[in-house]
């Protein structure tokens, strides 16, 4: 029993070091032996669930939540896993009930309350979201932190800066670009399509170049990770980027070196 132990927790251990380090094909290459041999253990399908989570195919990652749960019910981790995925998938109801059974499980589980306050913010409950966010950020504040909130004006101010510093070597390629401020993803504009939780989308006008874009920010969605001015911009930039880099493939080595001040 103590062999079979130290095998799993140390396959995991290197597991989760690959999903640190980005490499994903090592981490499932490992998960799926693990899968083969010890397919009772939650804590393996959780992690292949992150790693599709990761990669963007989030219906795939449910699947393999929903076992995790199915494994080990008790344990609040996976219901908290698996509704930060539906959040992102739209489900808000289903996500709902996961996280109040994490918190019934775990009445101290920090980042519940943050997946709660991302569920607040998709029904556009703003004052209860912060709520949420703040006692996460309370409960453990070296791993969640309360949003920086920003005025209209400024937030305005701060995109249109980190637009104008965005790499030579994309704007060129760009005859416009245009950008739209919402606070959150609009469910009735986008139907099945809803995510709730995507910083940008873009709509390109024109796809055979030089190409006339359409960029939309969503204020709240930018401004979940940031404490400060700076973190915004950055966080403006990087989702840009991400998206348009993900929409046109095109080289990342694009990627802004800008230093804000």
């Amino acid at each position: 029993m103590a062999e079979y132990i130290e095998t799993l927790d140390s396959m995991l251990d290197t597991a989760y070091e690959f999903v640190a380090n980005e490499d994903l094909g090592q981490a499932w290459f490992i998960l799926k032996r693990l899968q083969a041999e010890y397919p009772e253990v939650a804590e393996v399908w959780a992690l292949m669930g992150d790693i599709w989570m990761i990669d963007g195919d989030l219906e795939y990652a449910l699947e393999f939540y929903d076992r995790a749960v199915e494994l080990d019910e008790l344990w609040p981790h996976w219901h908290t896993a698996r509704a930060i995925c539906l959040v992102e998938l739209g489900q808000i109801a289903e996500a709902e009930v996961d996280v109040e059974r994490a918190l019934d499980l775990d009445p101290e589980h920090s980042e519940a309350y943050w997946v709660k306050a991302t569920i607040h913010e998709a029904k556009l409950e703003f004052d209860p979201a912060d709520v949420a966010y703040s006692i996460a950020a309370n409960m453990d504040p070296d791993l969640f932190n309360k949003p920086i909130r920003l005025g209209a004006p400024q937030f305005d101010r701060l995109v249109k800066r980190a637009i104008r510093h965005l790499p030579p070597a994309v704007l060129k390629r760009l005859d416009s670009l245009d950008v739209n401020i919402y606070k959150m993803p609009d469910p009735d504009a986008a139907g099945s399509l809803w995510r709730p939780l995507v910083p940008v989308t873009c709509n390109v006008k024109e796809e055979s170049g030089p190409y006339s874009v359409e960029i939309h920010i969503y204020q709240k969605n930018i401004e979940r990770f940031c404490k400060t001015t700076k973190d915004v911009l950055w966080e403006i930039q990087e989702a840009v980027l991400g998206e348009l880099l993900r929409h046109f493939h095109w080289d990342l080595e694009m990627q802004s070196e800008v230093e804000f001040e």
